[in-house]
């Protein structure tokens, strides 16, 4: 699997490179937007990861250039996602925060890979999320993880897990927006739940 890996500090690139060759990733680096938006015209990328800041080049042109090669990206942040990062206009298919190990990367990647390459179809009430584009209904962005969690709520299955809440509060968001009638509500002590907004 070929990968486009963008960071600014160089011994973390040369790091990040060892640990993502010894997961089996054929490895082409970058340090800084400039480069990750003249590399990426090459193709043959199945996946980028890059710092969520890059000198040179605004984090949000990135991303766009790279959505627009077709190139499914992994954001890594020094600081904690937020709501905010996760409903924003341009987004990541997915992120990372600090500290993380490399199998836990490499993970990562492999799922927004996966992703990219299906064509499942997934109903979500009045609107369906279109897997492989990572959006929903007309045009919501989403992240690999957000579609995980949605699938696990759509089969009925309650989610304790407390790190997912930033993202069942972005995928709660995102459901309103798309007209959708599901919400996701934290229940006492039973946990995340999808449900009619109803109920």
């Amino acid at each position: 699997m070929r990968l486009l890996l963008a960071h600014s500090d160089r011994d973390l690139l040369v790091s990040f490179k060892e640990l993502l060759a010894c997961e089996g990733f054929d490895v082409v680096c970058a340090f800084d937007g400039t480069q990750v938006i003249s590399i990426r015209r090459d193709g043959g990328f199945d996946a980028a990861v890059t710092a969520q800041r890059l000198p040179r080049v605004p984090h949000t042109q990135i991303l766009r250039a790279l959505r627009e090669a077709g190139i499914p990206t992994v954001v890594l942040t020094e600081t904690k996602l937020t709501r905010k990062t996760l409903t924003a206009p341009e987004i990541a298919n997915d992120y990372l925060s600090f500290p993380f190990d490399s199998g836990e990367l490499a993970a990562l990647i492999r799922n927004v890979v996966e992703k990219k390459r299906g064509a499942d179809i997934i109903p979500c009430g009045e609107t369906q999320i279109d897997v492989s584009g990572f959006v929903m209904g007309d045009g919501i962005l989403l992240t690999a993880t957000e579609i995980d969690l949605y699938k696990s709520l759509a089969a009925g299955e309650v989610l304790r897990v407390e790190q997912l809440g930033v993202y069942a509060d972005s995928l709660g968001d995102k459901l309103e927006a798309s007209g959708s009638k599901l919400r996701i509500r934290y229940i006492g002590d039973e946990g995340y739940k999808l449900v009619k907004c109803d109920e």
